[in-house]
């Protein structure tokens, strides 16, 4: 919103739109929380006791940031607020699975053409 008296904007406006990154990034640190605390029906952390574990959550997580993060940086700039915190997970949810999806892929990939190489 911006004062009619100065023109200019409130000032956790401006910090919030020159930062497009922090709400995605809490948010799918907390989104990937969620989902591997609830993995496996036991409902606490133990994921965390494998070392490998720790890789595939980071990997998860950053594929939900980089959709969320595309669609709050390159898009809805004149939204503000919930709604547009809305779309960035309305959109961006589905854009960072494709992420995820396509990670794993290029992972299975890479594995495949080492495993040629090596044998």
């Amino acid at each position: 919103m911006t004062n009619l008296f100065t023109g200019s904007k409130h000032p956790l406006q401006a910090l919030n739109s020159e930062r497009n990154y922090l709400f995605p990034l809490v948010f799918s640190l907390i989104l990937t929380l969620f989902l591997f605390y609830i993995d496996e029906g036991y409902y606490d952390f133990r994921w965390t006791e494998d070392p490998m574990n720790i890789p595939i959550f980071f990997c998860y997580s950053l594929g939900f940031f980089v959709g969320m993060w595309i669609i709050s940086a390159f898009t809805f700039k004149s939204q503000h607020g919930v709604i547009k915190k809305l779309i960035i997970i309305g959109l961006g949810l589905p854009l960072g699975v494709l992420f995820i999806i396509l990670l794993m892929y290029l992972v299975a990939l890479l594995a495949g053409v080492y495993y040629f190489f090596t044998n």
